[in-house]
Parts: C-alpha cells; structure tokens; sequence
C-alpha cells in the first residue's frame, strides 16, 4: 500500500493505478476500515488524496462514500472515528474533500451533509495548508444556490470579513485574496450565479495530465479562486499556483509521508529481527 502512495505521487504512476478502478475501491475499503491515523490508515489517505485529482476515481469515490467519511474525520464525528485527528489526517484529508467537492455530486452531497459546519471550524486553522483547502471547498460549494443560503444564514459574510480584516492587519496576502474571492462568491451578480451553477455540471472530457499540478495540487483551492476570466480550471489553478502557492509546501508533505514510510519500515524490520 505505502507502494501504491508513492507511485500515485506521479502523472504516470495515478495514470496507470486509474486504469483500474477495482484498485481504488479497495484502498478506499481499507481506508474507511482502518482506525484513524494507524499505517494503513495514513498510506490509505495518502493515496486517495493524490488519486482525488482524477475525474474517474473522485466520481468512484463519491459514490463509494468518501465525502461523508472525509467529513466525518474533519468533523471528528462517527463511529469510526475516535479521538481528535492528526495533523496528517486534517491536512490530506481537508485537500481530498477540496477535489472531490469539484464534482457536482460531490457538491451535492456536501450540501446535504454537515460541510458548513465543518468549513467553520477549520477555516482559521493553524495550518495554511487546511485553511487553503478549506477555502476551495467553499468556493465551489457556494455556487450551490441552497448552500450559499445556508451559509448566509450561518453569518458566513460576517465571519469571513473578520478573517480578511485579520490578514489585512498581519500581511497575509494569500488568506486576504481568498477570503475576498469567497466574499464575491458569496453575494454573486445574478448573472454570474447562473452561470457558476451551470460551471458545476459533470464533465465528459478526459483527464488532462496533472503532472505540471500536483506539486501545487494542495492548493488546488486556490487555483479556482484564481479563475477570473472564464479560464480553464486548469489554467486558472496553474496561474494562482504560480502566484500564491507558499514555497515548499509539496517537499515538505512528500518528506512527511517519506519519515512516515520509513519509520515504518524500521518498525517492521525490528519486528522481524526480534521475531
């Protein structure tokens, strides 16, 4: 399994394991049945975080209930969940609930379950990286006409204006451009609601190589909240990469999971010597 993580980190590697999604449903079964944060859990996740770019692997994983698993885990709610989670979890979690709410199913089934909620708890996060992710779910959830009702309702206006006053006063230039493109999205022109919904329809065309993104594809929330001119998703997420992205991010998640596989692998050589 920690193999398959490793090979889903590139174009090729997601191409070849895509080609059969038999294979993703059963990381997706070890996933929902593992406990939180254990080996397989986190090879699991890292897998499935990286295979959520695809087209044909998120409407499989939509259908085989990773949305209301993931928001389970960022909500720290269900059976299957114990205890608060992880860094690890939080983090590729967040990002695989940000790809899959690309969908229009996925949005659908964000929309009917508690993702507003969990967006509020997390969008001022410690970690810029959950806060990004959390920040392109929103984007697309609220082009959803009852999702974005909901989020009136909820004082997600006020809420988001004390966020952009904070990163205003503290320079963060990133969290103040996201939260503005948030606001707009939340209060649209008629005209351009309209047509934000009609953007969320499914998809017929092929996957397009994401070799080029996925060293930004943590941010792929932030590459929509780039698009301001009827660009291409993909354009739009290269361009807000270029202009955002903060500096290492990708190294540093890849060496996360790289001492993770490691540790692993002292542990079970110890066993085995000690065996």
């Amino acid at each position: 399994l920690g193999m398959l993580a490793v090979l889903a980190c590139e174009a090729v590697g997601r191409t070849y394991i895509v080609a059969n999604l038999a294979c993703v449903e059963s990381v997706v079964e070890i996933l929902k049945a593992q406990q939180l944060d254990s080996s397989l859990h986190i090879q699991a996740l890292a897998a499935m975080q990286r295979l959520s770019l695809r087209r044909a692997p998120q409407d499989r994983m939509i259908e085989l209930g990773l949305v209301e698993w993931v928001i389970g885990v960022l909500g720290w709610q269900g059976e299957a969940i114990q205890g608060m989670p992880s860094e690890f979890s939080l983090e590729f979690g967040s990002a695989m609930l940000m790809n899959l709410a690309l969908r229009t199913s996925g949005k659908r089934k964000c929309a009917e379950l508690d993702a507003l909620t969990v967006s509020l708890n997390l969008m001022e996060h410690w970690n810029p990286q959950i806060r990004t992710h959390i920040n392109g779910t929103l984007y697309s959830l609220l082009t959803v006409p009852s999702f974005r009702a909901q989020a009136r309702r909820a004082g997600l206006e006020q809420i988001l204006k004390s966020i952009h006053a904070q990163a205003a006063s503290l320079g963060d230039e990133i969290s103040r451009r996201q939260i503005e493109y948030l606001l707009e999205q939340l209060s649209p022109p008629e005209a351009e609601a309209t047509a934000a919904a009609a953007d969320g329809a499914e998809s017929g065309e092929d996957d397009e190589d994401d070799d080029e993104n996925f060293l930004e594809e943590e941010e792929l929330a932030g590459l929509l909240l780039g698009d301001r001119g009827g660009r291409s998703a993909e354009e739009a997420l290269r361009g807000f990469a270029l202009a955002t992205a903060a500096p290492g991010t990708a190294e540093a998640q890849s060496r996360e999971f790289r001492v993770f596989l490691a540790r692993g692998a002292l542990s079970l050589a110890g066993v085995h010597m000690a065996g």
